[in-house]
């Protein structure tokens, strides 16, 4: 999770900046930096986190300010007493709201039984709490001083009158229950399962630890440690349905997904707009990240490896990489940072006894935030750290309205676009692995969008339809993973390792911010390949606009695109792979695929290595493919094998030939023959059947596929020794028909028609 979702407390940061209670203050002096700016007004006051402590939950304060507001109220006070008696009153909110910061991040460094029960005291301490200020920020709503305070307040009466209203007893008692669910889950989450697997039991840890195993049974037995965790943990997730079903319906809404849209994530778009971006999601975005990973796994320049120096840092180690750069987003930035370090506003150290998240939370008693992080040692922890920093940023300089529900789609552009900048400078920080940065950047930022869309999906139907069993909720899991390309997720199956994810059980309907934020932060990053200057400065706007307005109004107010908008998912995704193939692969501008139909497949295949162009700049798509050029493929498509045994002698394949290896290989296995028993022919021409023979031997596929033949005017005419393998290459949509309802056995496979069908092969 990535910014607390408490709104009362959302509510006491504006209160207390519009009632003029935070001072800006100015930091150490800094030297010159890259880019001057002065936007931000405010400014968080001095703190030390590392000296802030929590007792027992006291109300009190709150208390005495409510009764002082409502005296004066009573007797007739002047506005301008009443508005600094409702200060005072946020005052006290915020006092209460930082003090329960504190017992929050001490639960997630260490939840001992203790902590524990200390964090849920103080939780539903803060629930109570929040709703007597909401009840009294909602009294003088109500009354004639009202119109004044929403004009404080930067938002109008009547959506304000909307938004604030206490729960009932009946409410409270419902997120009462939701807390304990939400505790029982993390405490399944710390079980060490053990499984029986072979002639022994297996926990995780030993599990992780073992190189006895192949991969294949290190597999099975990792699955039975995620059906294990998933036994424990889908129940409490059946139950919370019930629970916050029953606590939207109270609200007047028909279900948590419709009450969470609005009221939670204060959404200006609609389920029913969502599930049209689920569509486009899948139809573009999907493949697009498969074939991003696909590239990466094959391409050495995007090898994690070249990232060495990024694993393993301390927590300084990360925080000295980060800070050079932050002047060249904007040197309030980089103050702002510098503030963060000296006040120990940051936990990114490692700790075995964190729980396994992150988030920056707020302090609103001083206008500032803390960011909590739970490393995993990898180059992860530093883009972590960024993304977090955005968020750190907008709780401590937005001056824009923060009334009403947040709305977290706003809230991700803020740190996700800084993600997306901070791009610029993965040479400086990875060094040799500024490529393989920059592309896991980019994967990583697709992968929000896709995980995003899964998740939200996922959810919504949850509670939408209600009512479901695990075995359903599992089911829809593996369902909704297939039609998104991500079948394995998490270490494993997706219909038992979607529990991991704790968003689903915290604050579901969360991860679509995810998503939306993605896609407009990737259209941020392409901006800024061509205006760096710009694109930060249309970031640092949107991060003053504050996180209370919609994110349709933001990104209309920013000059970007509306991804609910038909069509605009697949022109941001045709851009980004002209950036993979052109900028970060650096291939040559094929002449001879500018509008051809197998372009990007060819860009694919050549990025990949597995096909190149004729040495002269050109890629031949509409060239007849050889036998030599299609075993070459095959063979560096398994990773270019040594053959085992004796190789084959062909006398037509000289031993220095640059497709002699790859013939070998192919003759050992038996996916591709010879044509008699002393030739190979090399230069023979390969027709649309015969790769699939080949590609149905490398595969090991099955058979039962002949009648897919059907289908095709001329199914008949394909040979009776290449019927079941070329039914089985149409059922799968590896061979695709051509105009007129043919398959067109016997014609010569071009270039362009193999790169299409090996890009179908590894990503669709």
């Amino acid at each position: 999770m990535n910014k607390n979702t408490c709104s009362p407390a959302t509510l006491s940061r504006a209160g207390a900046r519009l009632l003029a209670l935070l001072l800006a203050l100015s930091l150490l002096s800094t030297p010159a930096l890259a880019r001057e700016t002065d936007l931000f007004e405010a400014w968080p006051e001095p703190v030390d986190f590392s000296a802030l402590t929590y007792g027992e939950p006291d109300p009190a304060p709150l208390h005495a300010a409510q009764e002082a507001l409502e005296a004066a109220m009573a007797g007739g006070g002047e506005t301008e007493e009443i508005l600094a008696l409702f200060g005072a009153l946020t005052e006290a909110m915020d006092q209460f709201y930082t003090e329960y910061t504190v017992c929050s991040v001490a639960y997630y460094r260490d939840p001992t039984d203790e902590v524990t029960q200390d964090y849920l005291t103080w939780s539903e301490a803060l629930t109570e709490t929040s709703n007597s200020y909401t009840q009294s920020l909602q009294t003088v709503l109500q009354s004639p001083y009202g119109a004044a305070l929403a004009e404080e307040l930067g938002s109008d009466l009547e959506s304000l009158l909307a938004y604030y209203t206490p729960d009932t007893q009946e409410q409270l008692a419902l997120l009462s229950q939701e807390r304990e669910l939400i505790n029982d889950y993390w405490v399944a989450s710390g079980v060490d399962y053990t499984v029986t697997w072979g002639d022994r039991t297996w926990t995780q840890a030993e599990l992780n630890g073992d190189d006895t195993l192949s991969a294949d049974q290190a597999g099975e037995v990792q699955d039975l440690l995620n059906q294990a965790f998933n036994a424990a943990a889908a129940p409490i997730l059946v139950e919370m349905t019930e629970v916050r079903n029953a606590y939207a319906v109270s609200k007047g809404y028909d279900n948590y997904a419709a009450y969470a849209y609005e009221m939670v994530y204060g959404r200006d778009y609609t389920l029913e707009e969502a599930r049209q971006l689920y569509a486009q999601v899948k139809a573009w975005a999907a493949p697009l990240y498969n074939e991003l990973a696909t590239v990466s796994s094959w391409n050495s320049s995007f090898s994690s490896k070249r990232m060495e120096s990024l694993y393993g840092l301390t927590q300084d180690a990360v925080l000295d990489l980060a800070e050079p750069y932050m002047e060249e987003i904007s040197s309030e930035y980089a103050d702002l940072y510098r503030y963060m370090r000296e006040s120990h506003l940051v936990d990114i150290a490692p700790l075995d006894t964190k729980l396994e998240v992150g988030f920056t939370t707020d302090l609103p008693s001083y206008r500032s935030a803390l960011i909590f992080n739970c490393p995993g040692g990898s180059y992860n922890d530093v883009s972590t750290l960024v993304h977090e920093f955005g968020h750190y940023a907008e709780f401590c300089l937005s001056d824009g309205p923060n009334v009403g529900a947040t709305c977290y789609d706003v809230s991700e552009m803020d740190s996700q676009m800084l993600e997306m900048l901070y791009l610029r400078f993965a040479d400086e920080m990875a060094g040799e692995g500024g490529d393989a940065y920059r592309s896991r950047g980019l994967y990583n930022m697709l992968a929000s969008v896709i995980t995003g869309c899964l998740f939200d999906e996922f959810q919504t139907t949850i509670y939408s339809e209600g009512d479901l069993t695990v075995e359903e909720l599992n089911a829809l899991a593996g369902r909704l993973a297939e039609e998104y390309g991500v079948p394995v997720i998490y270490g494993g199956d997706f219909s038992d390792t979607w529990v991991v994810v704790n968003h689903t059980f915290e604050s579901p309907m969360y991860y679509m911010s995810y998503a939306t934020s993605a896609l407009s932060s990737l259209e941020l990053f392409l901006d800024a390949q061509t205006d760096f200057t710009a694109a930060a400065d249309a970031y640092l706007g949107m991060v003053k606009l504050g996180d209370c307005i919609g994110y349709k109004e933001a990104v209309a107010q920013a000059g970007l695109t509306d991804f609910f908008q038909e069509g605009t998912v697949e022109l941001l995704c045709r851009s980004i792979r002209d950036y993979l193939y052109q900028d970060l692969c650096d291939l040559p501008a094929f002449p001879d695929l500018e509008n051809h139909w197998a372009g990007d497949s060819a860009n694919f295949c050549a990025a990949c290595g597995l096909l190149e162009g004729d040495g002269s700049g050109s890629f031949l798509p509409d060239a007849p493919v050889t036998r030599a050029q299609m075993v070459t493929a095959l063979w560096r498509m398994m990773d270019s094998p040594e053959a085992e045994g004796e190789a084959a002698a062909f006398a037509d394949v000289p031993a220095d030939a640059w497709y002699a290896d790859a013939v070998a290989w192919a003759a050992q296995t038996g996916v591709v023959e010879g044509v008699d028993g002393v030739r190979f022919d090399p230069d023979g021409l390969v027709t649309r059947e015969q790769i699939a023979v080949a590609l149905y031997r490398l595969l090991a596929a099955s058979s039962g596929y002949d009648d897919a033949l059907d289908g095709f005017a001329d199914g008949a005419q394909v040979s009776g020794w290449a019927a079941e393998e070329t039914g089985w290459a149409a059922a799968c949509g590896l061979l695709t028909g051509k105009p007129g309802g043919l398959l067109a056995p016997q014609d010569t496979i071009t270039r362009g028609e193999l790169s299409a069908l090996v890009l179908r092969l590894f990503v669709q």
